[in-house]
């Protein structure tokens, strides 16, 4: 039977259109997974933790393994500065054949899901300023998904707009994985007690700065995988473009084959171990992401203050009824995602 494959993102990822259709849609996507240590990052007005990117995978995945589901992790280390010299990895998604067939891309073209405006609201969904939550839910069954959850740095500064095209040979990220096949969309809002927590991007100079929600969980979802074919991740160098490894990954009684792609501050993901809060609290670690940014030094002395994502609308609970495992913890949008127009000309 056809299978699934879900790539699910969390924490300090960037998502940067690389090539356009004639309509300005993203036809491919660069995930950037900000190196945390860039050379940039040191010039920021605070000490921000150092993040960890990762790949994890179930073991029982892992082709030719005997291992049981949900008993073990496979960890595939995506920045590793221990070495010499250090390697940065860029991943690619291949379906390989079971029959030793060449490899090739998957079937289903790249799209990020953005739903057209529902009539029955007066702003699209993603503004969400004013929209009743039990109102969206009962009138909006895919809107959640909507990829426009992942805040976009523009709303906080329009001069941010633009990944520096040096990035790689700036360091500016740990890694990049390249998605030119299957459907990106949201897998979930970062909430507490149980409702979405509506932030901004604080501070603002827009005459009427946009809240909503935000996606502390983003997937790649690669429907209707026939199940004879196999899931190949290739790993390339990102300053030579030598090969590194690769992993081959199966699905299990057509089962989804998930693999998470993280980026959380000094490896929240990878230990299991969260933190809680009392409230939710401002993301100071979404200032790296303007260090991905052109023109770096001349943005920062533009700027007072990067503008950071600030709860401002969330339930008042008990420590008691804080839900853990969201992303960074209990904090629901602490190591959020963001989104790019694309890259620097």
């Amino acid at each position: 039977m056809p299978y699934t494959i879900r790539i699910r993102f969390s924490g300090l990822c960037a998502f940067v259109p690389s090539t356009l259709t004639t309509t300005g849609e993203a036809a491919a996507m660069d995930v950037l997974l900000v190196n945390s240590a860039n050379p940039n990052a040191a010039k920021l007005s605070k000490n921000l933790p150092a993040h960890t990117p990762f790949l994890k995978f179930d073991l029982a995945n892992l082709s030719g393994s005997t291992a049981n589901g949900g008993v073990a992790s496979g960890l595939w280390k995506l920045q590793d500065d221990q070495v010499n010299p250090p390697r940065y990895e860029d991943l690619a998604l291949r379906a390989v054949p079971k029959d030793g067939s060449p490899e090739r891309p998957f079937d289903t073209p790249f799209q990020a899901f953005l739903p057209a405006k529902v009539a029955t609201l007066e702003k699209p969904i993603e503004d969400l300023t004013i929209v009743d939550v039990s109102a969206r839910r009962a009138d909006l069954a895919d809107q959640n998904a909507a990829f426009s959850w992942v805040p976009s740095i523009q709303d906080g500064l329009p001069s941010a707009a633009l990944v520096d095209r040096d990035w790689r040979a700036k360091k500016l990220a740990g890694a990049r994985i390249h998605l030119d096949r299957g459907l990106l969309q949201t897998e979930q809002l970062g909430k507490y007690a149980k409702q979405e927590v509506i932030a901004q991007l604080l501070p603002t100079s827009a005459a009427s700065p946009r809240r909503s929600a935000i996606a502390n969980w983003v997937v790649l979802r690669i429907d209707n995988v026939p199940d004879n074919v196999d899931l190949k991740i290739e790993g390339t160098d990102l300053s030579t473009g030598n090969p590194t490894r690769e992993l081959t990954l199966v699905s299990r009684n057509s089962l989804d084959l998930v693999v998470d792609i993280t980026n959380l501050c000094c490896g929240y993901a990878v230990s299991g171990a969260g933190y809680t809060v009392t409230v939710p609290s401002a993301d100071d670690d979404f200032e790296l992401f303007y260090t991905l940014v052109q023109d770096f030094d001349q943005l920062k002395a533009n700027a007072v203050r990067f503008p950071i994502p600030t709860p401002v609308v969330f339930p008042i609970a008990s420590q008691a009824e804080v839900q853990a495992g969201q992303s960074g913890g209990a904090d629901p949008i602490h190591c959020t995602l963001c989104r790019f127009s694309g890259y620097s000309q």
